[in-house]
């Protein structure tokens, strides 16, 4: 993982198609966000960064990368950064859940897709009055700002 916030990781692919090799910079242009206090700021620290390596991620086994609401809509490529160049920490877009004792089970087994299933059954529990809480905090920081 990079070391440092001027550091990054890509696909190898991004090198091939982009004529890039290890030890060039490039610069990210990201959208500056607002948070939770209604305050825009930097996404990043830093968006200039020195590819130091090549990285694998295996929830991108196929050429899919998802979508996205820049440019023409389509990932092309992932790169993996240092968390602490990250200004935005209380701003999320994807959370990976790892179930605790899952190893214990075959992935594609019938115990496996019960124990999953039982913890997707917890989430959705929960995720009514989380979402609502997570609502009404923000609520309240906006209207302590207004007054």
């Amino acid at each position: 993982m990079p070391e440092k916030n001027t550091e990054c990781l890509v696909e190898n692919s991004f090198l091939k198609v982009n004529n890039k090799q290890i030890g060039d910079k490039i610069t990210l242009d990201v959208e500056k966000q607002t948070n939770d206090e209604g305050e825009e700021i930097d996404y990043l620290e830093e968006k200039e960064l020195t590819i130091v390596g090549t990285v694998q991620n295996p929830l991108y086994i196929s050429k899919d990368r998802g979508t996205s609401t820049l440019g023409a809509g389509k990932i092309n490529y992932y790169i993996y950064i240092s968390k602490d160049n990250i200004n935005a920490k209380d701003i999320y877009t994807n959370i990976y859940i790892k179930v605790k004792e899952s190893k214990k089970y075959k992935t594609s087994s019938k115990a496996y897709e019960d124990y999953i299933q039982e913890a997707i059954d917890n989430i959705e529990e929960i995720k009514e009055e989380r979402e609502k809480e997570r609502h009404d905090t923000l609520v309240r920081k906006i209207t302590r700002r207004g007054r």
